[in-house]
């Protein structure tokens, strides 16, 4: 199909384009369609992630956390109950980051802006990932007056996309007419 000869275009230049750039920034549209969404409802929550995330992380953080790196992020707007750090966390890491694996990762990067009042058990989400993800937490909360906690969450050094940039889509190759005759014929 066409998408396939695009990604597997995509996918061939991949390393080259990563080594010119700072730093990338993976999000894969693949990832909302595997949850059920349809392109547009999926282009929606990409651009809502990019926006929520972007609005409320300074860019020379970005900057600095990418470097040399590649990343995906997540985004969720939690609001109006109080939640545990370590549930936010889960939520973003089930539901909103737009990368499927985040495996040999080297940092883990939490955002959180919002009345603290909603938030408890920062020191057991620490815990819970440096046990789960053999990564430090690294957690940042500003403090707001909204009933709303913004989560923006950064997944660094995605060692496992190399492998995913390798299994890229084989492309199909075409029968020729009599291969397609002769694949119908049945052998005695």
């Amino acid at each position: 199909s066409e998408g396939t000869i695009f990604t597997k275009n995509a996918y061939k230049n991949f390393d080259a384009m990563t080594k010119a750039l700072d730093g990338t920034i993976v999000l894969d549209n693949g990832v909302m369609a595997g949850r059920g969404e349809d392109l547009a409802s999926g282009h929606r929550a990409v651009n809502e992630t990019l926006l929520g995330f972007f609005s409320m992380v300074e860019t020379t953080e970005i900057y600095r956390l990418t470097k040399g790196k590649l990343s995906t992020i997540g985004f969720w707007r939690a609001g109006g109950q109080r939640i545990s750090l370590k549930d936010l966390m889960e939520k973003v890491l089930r539901d909103q980051l737009l990368f499927p694996s985040w495996k040999g990762m080297d940092g883990m990067y939490l955002f959180v802006y919002g009345n603290s009042r909603y938030l408890f058990g920062q020191d057991f989400a620490k815990e819970w990932v440096e046990k789960e993800f053999q990564v430090p937490l690294h957690y940042t909360h500003k403090e707001g007056l909204s009933k709303y906690l913004n989560t923006g969450l950064m997944i660094t050094g995605l060692g496992d996309i190399k492998e995913k940039v390798v299994a890229a889509p084989e492309e199909k190759k075409e029968s020729s007419e009599l291969e397609k005759l002769l694949g119908d014929i049945k052998p005695l």
